[in-house]
């Protein structure tokens, strides 16, 4: 493969493995955990949009200074080993207890376990996503980040292939099936597959070490928010990423249920369609540098993808045959499997290079803080259009994600037009 030719090349093959790893045991979570509250447990779709906003705010908290730390030691790896190592024991955890729910009170501490793995396992992005310029040395930053994006889109598709043959029954996890089955074998995939680039991927030599502050946790926040909003064109980049945020993370906490009750698709046919969109989202990655030189700029290519992207959810808003739904999806992965890796590598060229970690550590919290916009804005128009009927009112929280995409496209058309 490419990227064992040389030492660099090497660095490279172990970074996109983790993603393989990582997106793998996210998808187990995400495509089964909402199903698995809501129907199965009888829970309310805020018990999954909470947690998620919790866990945002103690990012808010604490990870700029992480960061920060991070910067000022020149070391990535400690901090990415550390908090992959937690999500790893909490998604097995979470596994577990769901087997073993009996109670409303075993429910809570999965929920509570749930919370606990999306702060961690969020955590340890900003340090893999802290590591491209280094990562892509002496490469195109574009490629190199579209080819995470695949590997990661890959990992998402097989990790929901290989549950749906536990959740289906085709196979048991000593004797126990069912969705719960599908965290416990995402954790033990994600130990397995992270664990060479865990033990072997070393921090680069060309990340230079500063003298450190002692600065508090919440004081590191507001320093690393001050000086990113300096650098404008980083500061208006997140605003626009932070909005088209909020519809991707905002799918993947609810697609499964609104493929189920608007789409009328069967676990099989989900698991099946889902898988094909996160391919179809491979296939856009490795698309995205070619895309940028197509468009002659990173910067115009992620405009016309925001606003492809807009059309694409509204595609999906409005479909009524299983057809159009699965064309949706197929559309839907090629364009945002492109958008993701270009924002990834336009943002690396905006942050300066001393402060990759450190502006990174609020690029994350900027994505995951529309894990409490997207969630809450779609509950809430659920609820407020509830009065139409069951499927009406999920089309309508479907658009709303679309709104918020095409305000995201008018932010970036304005505040970046001088950098196409």
């Amino acid at each position: 493969m490419f990227f064992l030719k040389n030492t660099n090349n090497k660095r490279i093959g172990l970074w996109l493995l983790y993603d393989f790893a990582n997106s793998l045991a996210f998808a187990n979570l995400s495509f089964y955990f909402t199903l698995w509250l809501v129907e199965d447990r009888n829970f309310s779709d805020m018990w999954v949009s909470i947690p998620a906003a919790l866990a945002t705010v103690c990012l808010l908290l604490t990870i700029p200074h992480f960061g920060s730390l991070s910067d000022r030691t020149g070391k990535r790896m400690v901090f990415l080993r550390t908090f992959s190592w937690l999500s790893i024991a909490c998604l097995f955890l979470i596994g577990l207890t769901a087997l073993l729910s009996e109670s409303k009170v075993m429910v809570a501490v999965v929920v509570v376990l749930y919370f606990c793995f999306l702060y961690f396992y969020q955590s340890s992005l900003v340090f893999y996503d802290a590591m491209l310029p280094t990562i892509a040395e002496g490469k195109s930053k574009e490629r190199i980040s579209g080819f995470g994006m695949a590997f990661g889109q890959t990992g998402n598709a097989v990790g929901i292939v290989l549950a749906l043959l536990f959740v289906g029954g085709t196979f048991s996890f000593f004797g126990a099936e069912g969705r719960p089955v599908a965290f416990i074998l995402g954790s033990i995939l994600f130990l397995i597959l992270s664990l060479p680039t865990l033990l072997f991927l070393k921090d680069s030599q060309s990340v230079t070490a500063h003298a450190l502050g002692k600065e508090k946790p919440f004081k590191q926040t507001i320093l690393s928010l001050k000086k990113i909003y300096q650098n404008k064109p980083a500061f208006n980049f997140l605003i626009v990423y932070f909005l088209f945020s909020d519809a991707l993370l905002t799918l993947q906490l609810f697609i499964t249920l609104y493929l189920q009750i608007v789409g009328g698709f069967s676990d099989t046919a989900k698991t099946i369609l889902g898988a094909v969109g996160l391919l179809c989202a491979v296939f856009g990655a490795l698309l995205s540098s070619f895309i940028a030189r197509i468009f002659k700029s990173t910067h115009r290519a992620i405009k016309i993808l925001i606003m492809a992207w807009a059309l694409c959810i509204m595609t999906l808003a409005l479909a009524h045959s299983q057809m159009s739904f699965i064309v949706a999806i197929i559309l839907n992965g090629i364009v945002f499997g492109s958008l993701y890796p270009l924002s990834r590598a336009y943002y690396s060229d905006l942050a300066p290079k001393e402060n990759q970690a450190e502006f990174f550590s609020v690029y994350s919290l900027f994505e995951k803080s529309a894990s409490i916009a997207g969630p809450l804005i779609w509950s809430s128009v659920v609820l407020a259009f509830a009065y139409l009927g069951e499927v009406t009112k999920y089309r309508f929280a479907m658009l709303s994600l679309a709104v918020l995409v095409l305000v995201s496209f008018f932010i970036f058309k304005s505040k970046h037009e001088t950098q196409s």
